[in-house]
């Protein structure tokens, strides 16, 4: 037989003493009331956190790259930090020599953060370039990396573009006007 070594109230066939915790019961119904609340809203950021770890950290890409003529297209995902300009600078500038490509776009659409690293990668991808007598821009500009591309005075040297098309265009010297025999621009690019 078991002894209850605890002495108080009869619960549990006296085996346990005390009463019910009734402000903690109802204190979980409440934390649970409003877990169910947001729920959605929470399940939905988490999925956004784990698929920027599976697509950044886990898969180990930071950008795109697209060649397209002569012009190599790069698009960072997410971010441009401290973080992913190594990988970045390494990707482009040995896609820069494997491939040939003359000028260099920057399509921003993906990302919502850069700081001065980011900087550096643009402005160290501009002086490789520009010493083979090509020249870089920017497109698919949001308002907060337009802030950063502003302060940092890289409109100065790289024109922004609204649209990719536009760019690819412009550098390569081709009229953004003119039809390119029913082709797109990067119609016959090569995904990198």
């Amino acid at each position: 037989k078991i002894r209850s070594f605890l002495h108080g109230g009869a619960q549990e066939r006296k085996r346990r003493a005390g009463t019910e915790n009734v402000p903690g019961i109802v204190g979980f119904g409440k934390a649970a009331e409003l877990a169910l609340a947001d729920m959605k809203e929470r399940t939905d950021r988490e999925r956004k956190l784990r698929d920027y770890l599976m697509e950044r950290v886990l898969k180990g890409r930071t950008a795109g790259y697209e060649l397209c003529g002569n012009v190599l297209v790069i698009v960072p995902f997410k971010e441009l930090d401290h973080c992913c300009a190594v990988d970045v600078r390494e990707e482009a500038d040995s896609l820069i020599e494997k491939s040939g490509a003359l000028h260099l776009l920057f399509d921003f659409s993906e990302i919502s953060f850069m700081d001065s690293s980011g900087i550096g990668v643009v402005m160290g991808r501009y002086k490789k370039v520009i010493f083979q007598g090509g020249n870089i821009a920017c497109c698919g500009v949001g308002t907060e990396i337009d802030r950063i591309l502003t302060l940092s005075g890289l409109y100065r040297i790289m024109p922004r573009f609204e649209e990719r098309r536009e760019a690819v265009l412009a550098l390569s010297g081709r009229n953004a006007g003119k039809q390119t025999e029913g082709k797109d621009v990067c119609g016959e690019a090569d995904a990198l």
